[in-house]
């Protein structure tokens, strides 16, 4: 009976795992903030004590996999609410993308190649052999397009494309939101979000 009981607290604490994973990305992200300044350091007691309340608040379910959702989602807000009671305004930003990649990290949906890329572009000290086509695009902007055009096949042909319909894009690098015009060349439907 006892075997029994130790088989049923063990395949209970397996299901609460991601949560546990969630609640260590979460600390970690918080208690990362100490880089940006010394003020914001933590304690784990501290950290603790909210975790404590996010557990106690999230919604119940009788649905295991609904209540681990409720768990991770309340954990989550509660925590981010704690961190950024207690930071500048201007760091707010940066600690909520630094809570989300490091979400996305830790669950193997970061891609880290492109992440890469995104914070720090092309930091090769190579000189480009390709001629930039156009005045408008910027030394470090057509290095960085070398490097871009090789992180995914449907980038592979970008710079050829840039060069022979330098008008379009260059209609769409000055639009006042390109983020929210779509891309020459079908690039838009070729690409995701990121």
């Amino acid at each position: 009976e006892g075997r029994v009981t130790a088989e049923e607290i063990d395949k209970t604490r397996e299901q609460y795992q991601p949560v546990a994973k969630r609640g260590s990305i979460l600390y970690f992200a918080m208690s990362g903030l100490v880089a940006i300044s010394e003020m914001y350091e933590y304690s784990l007691s501290g950290y603790l004590a909210v975790f404590d309340t996010a557990l106690r608040e999230a919604k119940p379910d009788k649905i295991i996999k609904h209540r681990l959702h409720n768990l991770e989602q309340k954990m989550t807000q509660t925590m981010y609410d704690y961190t950024c009671m207690g930071i500048f305004e201007r760091h707010k930003l940066l600690f909520s993308f630094q809570m989300t990649t490091m979400i996305l990290d830790g669950y193997g949906e970061l891609i880290a190649r492109e992440f890469d890329f995104y914070m720090k572009g092309n930091p090769s000290l190579d000189k480009i052999k390709d001629p930039i086509p156009y005045p408008w695009i910027s030394e470090p902007g057509w290095k960085d397009l070398q490097l871009l055009k090789t992180l995914h096949d449907n980038l592979s042909g970008l710079c050829e494309d840039i060069k022979n319909y330098g008008d379009a894009w260059h209609t769409w690098y000055n639009a006042e939101m390109p983020e929210a015009t779509p891309m020459p060349n079908g690039y838009s439907d070729k690409v995701d979000l990121f």
